[in-house]
Order: C-alpha cells, then sequence, then structure tokens
C-alpha cells in the first residue's frame, strides 16, 4: 500500500497540479504548465504588473512564471523581461455560464466567424517591421497581428498573435517590443476557459506546441471518472 501510495504521489509531483480555481460554483483543476509555478502576491511587483495586460472585459484566475524566475521574483527583483507567461482567463459575461457541447460549438463558431472578418496575412515579419517602425517614428498605439486559428477539437479552439507595443526597460527607457501569444478556448466542465501562453518574438513554434499540450492537461484533469 505504501510502495503505491509513493507511485501515486510521484505521479502527482510530476503532472504540476498547481491546485484548483473557483469559476462560478465550478471548481476547476489546474496543472501547471511545464516548467511553470503559480504566479503569487509575494511577487509583487510582477504581479501588479501582470495584472495589467489582463482585458477589462476578462477576468483572470491564475498565472504561471517560469521556476527559473521564481528566486529573483520573490527578491523584489524583476527580470527584464519575463518573455514568457501562461495565464487562465475568462470573459466576466460567461462565469455564470454553463456551455453544453452544442453551445460550446455555436460559441466556437461567433470566434471563427469574428476571426473570419480580420485580414489575415502570411507577411508576418513584414507587418512587424512596418509596425516597429511606425513605433520608433513616435506611433504609440500597440498593434496586434491576428494569425489564422491553427487548431480546433470538440473540446478546443487555438489561434495566435504577435503584439507590437512598448516595453520600459525599469530605468524609464521605454523601447519597441514585439511578443506573440497562443489563446485556447476550451469547454471545461461547462466553463469557457481562455489558456494564454505568451512567449518572444521567436516564440510562435514553441507557444503553439505547449499550449497544445497544456490544454490537453487541464482538459485530462478535469474529466470525470
Amino acid at each position: 500500500m505504501k510502495k503505491l501510495l509513493a507511485v501515486f504521489l510521484s505521479l502527482l509531483s510530476a503532472a504540476g497540479w498547481a491546485g484548483t480555481i473557483s469559476v462560478g460554483d465550478t471548481v476547476l483543476n489546474i496543472p501547471d504548465p511545464p516548467g511553470f509555478v503559480p504566479l503569487t502576491e509575494k511577487m509583487k511587483l510582477v504581479y501588479d504588473h501582470q495584472q495589467m495586460f489582463v482585458a477589462p472585459t476578462n477576468q483572470q484566475f491564475i498565472a504561471f512564471v517560469s521556476k527559473s524566475d521564481t528566486s529573483r521574483l520573490l527578491k523584489k527583483d524583476i527580470p527584464n523581461l519575463l518573455a514568457r507567461l501562461f495565464s487562465v482567463q475568462m470573459d466576466k459575461r460567461l462565469i455564470a455560464r454553463y456551455f453544453t457541447k452544442s453551445e460550446f460549438a455555436q460559441l466556437k463558431g461567433s470566434i471563427k466567424a469574428q476571426h473570419a472578418s480580420v485580414e489575415l496575412t502570411n507577411k508576418i515579419e513584414e507587418l512587424l517591421e512596418k509596425a516597429l517602425s511606425d513605433l520608433g517614428q513616435g506611433d504609440q498605439h500597440s498593434q496586434m497581428i491576428m494569425l489564422p486559428i491553427h487548431e480546433e477539437t470538440d473540446s478546443t479552439l487555438a489561434y495566435s498573435a504577435f503584439v507590437v507595443g512598448h516595453i520600459d526597460n525599469g530605468d524609464g527607457v521605454v523601447t519597441p517590443h514585439v511578443s506573440v501569444f497562443t489563446v485556447t478556448l476550451v469547454n471545461v466542465k461547462g466553463k469557457a476557459l481562455f489558456l494564454y501562453s505568451t512567449a518572444e518574438r521567436n516564440g510562435l513554434e514553441w507557444s503553439q506546441t505547449i499550449s497544445k499540450q497544456w490544454s490537453s492537461s487541464v482538459v485530462t484533469a478535469n474529466r470525470d471518472n
């Protein structure tokens, strides 16, 4: 029995369970993304800074930072750039809503329709350079470059986007900056969660790959036995 318990605990540790979140009256298990740990209020400077990037229409339930950054964050030292971050968010208007499979399919259809209305292009590098040039010439507005939806299952829908904006290095020096994120809409126990993975400019493939792994682990962790 002790041996069986030890094996169970080792598997649980390997899976990286961060714990639970409450979405309305529904409790969900959220595994840590591989190599990442939850961002806590003890990491106050980054915790407060990261909250600024949550859309006003969304509620963030949990965020994750790289294990390699935690010691500096606990010392209230912000690395020059936390290029890779994860977060679990949800549209505030949908928190109390329960989605059946057919209703979730309709939600995906609505998002796909909105996505289809955005002009998509394969000239990503050209657009990024133009956006950076515009920022360098005094344009203060961030720009988002959407990519096509790259994956869909019955319970998920995923797409990526580049964001071109400014970043402050902490010394008052503001420079143009490019990041990329992948967002996966996932139906978990009837709740429509948004799973975000953010990376540096060259991290698109990593973002999409790890997002697929993470969303799959979230679905598995909440599957009814």
